[in-house]
């Protein structure tokens, strides 16, 4: 029986903490030598109640791009009813990290596809949650995102719904 062999190089972790702001970017970390990366998202907090965050890709100067992402994310929660959400004109991958809770930490595992040489980029995570508080929820996340677009992407940027208070990601190459 055989397996697959892969490789994974830290290209950078990034964080900020103690702050209050809506965008955060971490730049030049896609580049030629990936296909694929990894992206581990942690710490997300905000200073106020549950919140969200969505993605942006950075193009070959550094600006974020705000056209032709499309999304799907599908939500599994303990005290209701699932979920659908998705766009196929959207100007960010909204919902891109997680749902959020204002004092509790989260975050996800993601991955993304041919950032930096392919007409088509691709994005998804998979998570789960428990938010305490009145109702004590579980979720359960699925995501699927794409951007068209033929140029080089070198960076993300995290939007914030509102103010984020810290996070951290730490991305890596794999081959």
């Amino acid at each position: 029986m055989g397996y697959l062999k892969v490789n994974m190089k830290l290209i950078t972790t990034a964080q900020f903490s103690n702050d209050s702001i809506t965008t955060y970017d971490v730049d030049n970390i896609f580049s030629n030598n990936y296909e694929v990366y990894q992206l581990v998202f942690s710490n997300f907090e905000y200073d106020t109640a549950a919140q969200w965050i969505a993605l942006k890709l950075l193009d070959s100067t550094g600006s974020p791009i705000s056209t032709n992402y499309t999304y799907t994310l599908h939500n599994l929660y303990s005290e209701a009813s699932s979920g659908e959400y998705g766009n196929t004109s959207a100007t960010s991958w909204v919902y891109g990290v997680n749902w959020m809770n204002a004092s509790q930490g989260n975050g996800c595992v993601a991955y993304i596809f041919n950032p930096y040489q392919s007409t088509y980029t691709h994005y998804t995570y998979q998570s789960t949650q428990y938010v305490s508080g009145a109702a004590d929820d579980f979720y359960s996340n699925k995501y699927i995102g794409s951007i068209y677009d033929a140029n080089p992407h070198r960076g993300i940027q995290i939007v914030g719904s509102s103010n984020m208070k810290n996070g951290k990601v730490s991305v890596y190459g794999i081959s």
